[in-house]
């Protein structure tokens, strides 16, 4: 078919096509204009000669900055309707995703990255691949960006993990789990299990974002807790040791300590991760121990038969002398930490005469 027809004289024509939007001009050429055996490229390729090279009918523009009566400018500088860069993918697979995905193709807000991302991930099912990994993590950036925002962070985790280089992946989460971890309470408890369990966020990623809170709220026993569980054993036990053991010590309250201590003792692995452990941890651990075991044996004295007692007092006796040689090692540099000791050296002086 002619889509361009001449009149009477050479300066009249008519073109059959004038008025039409793109996506009516591509049907035409479709329908009427191509040949009946042409394939979808070829009057794809036909209808792109059409608008670009002799503009008798509309450009591809996107909805938003369409002409309704067909725009016949090249247009070579603006975007083209995501739809027909859709038919081109279809046609050839080696068209360029990134210009597919722009936020110009498709809305006039060039921040707005929603329609992109999720056209992405239907295309990335269908095994089309954009050029590189940088332009594939770029857009789960911009898209999680958008999300957090709109004050949805745990969203923009979930496609933050889309991110195929680990090192961002991991980076990008963090930053995200540290900006909003305040948001975390006890009324919103079900997102931070979503986030754990149905993510499959790593527990040391979350715990290191909350870590950083309790440091700023000075809460130093959750401080503790979230260093553990974020695996940070030389942290850990430099908040224990200064923070945590002098008051507990001072308190009388010893129990939770002596549950962290335990924990940084479990695995000779944790232990060579952690300085001074010998000088430091280790000695509040050993008084606990041995005050635990001193206690239980005075509390059983009146049962217990005198050569039992006596022999349960010989096996103490090294570990009390030896706490008693390590009590000098504890680094004191704080008035707090220096009670702590004096405190430690009179207890010690009590097992020994015990």
């Amino acid at each position: 078919g002619q889509p361009v027809q001449n009149g009477s004289s050479e300066a009249v024509t008519t073109n059959t096509l004038t008025g039409l939007d793109w996506q009516r001009s591509l049907s035409q050429h479709l329908w009427y204009l191509a040949s009946p055996l042409a394939s979808v490229p070829d009057t794809l390729a036909m209808y792109e000669q059409a608008w670009r090279l002799q503009p008798y009918c509309a450009r591809p523009q996107p909805k938003y900055s369409e002409d309704p009566e067909g725009c016949l400018d090249d247009g070579l500088d603006s975007s083209l309707d995501i739809k027909y860069h859709i038919i081109k993918l279809y046609s050839d697979r080696s068209h360029s995703l990134e210009s597919t995905l722009t936020p110009a193709s498709h809305t006039s807000d060039p921040l707005d990255f929603r329609t992109s991302w999720f056209i992405y991930r239907i295309l990335e099912s269908l095994g089309y691949k954009m050029s590189s990994v940088a332009s594939h993590d770029k857009l789960c950036l911009e898209f999680a960006s958008q999300l957090e925002k709109l004050g949805l962070w745990h969203w923009a985790v979930f496609v933050l993990l889309h991110i195929q280089d680990t090192g961002m992946r991991k980076q990008s989460v963090e930053r995200v789990l540290g900006s909003s971890v305040a948001n975390l309470d006890d009324t919103n408890q079900h997102r931070e299990q979503w986030i754990l369990e149905t993510l499959r966020v790593p527990v040391p990623w979350l715990a290191r974002a909350k870590a950083v809170l309790a440091r700023v709220q000075g809460n130093h026993e959750e401080l503790a807790q979230q260093l553990l569980k974020a695996e940070d054993w030389s942290e850990a036990h430099k908040v224990i040791v200064e923070e945590l053991a002098p008051s507990a010590i001072l308190s009388q309250d010893p129990q939770s300590l002596l549950a962290f201590l335990q924990q940084l003792s479990s695995e000779e692995e944790i232990i060579q991760q952690i300085p001074g452990w010998d000088t430091e941890g280790k000695i509040y651990l050993e008084f606990l121990s041995v005050g635990s075991a001193v206690d239980k044996v005075l509390q059983n004295n009146s049962d217990m038969d005198p050569n039992l007692l006596r022999y349960e007092f010989e096996r103490l006796k090294p570990l009390v002398t030896n706490l008693c040689r390590s009590i000098g090692n504890l680094p004191v540099n704080t008035s707090k930490q220096r009670l702590a000791q004096s405190e430690i050296a009179k207890q010690a002086a009590h097992y020994m005469r015990a």
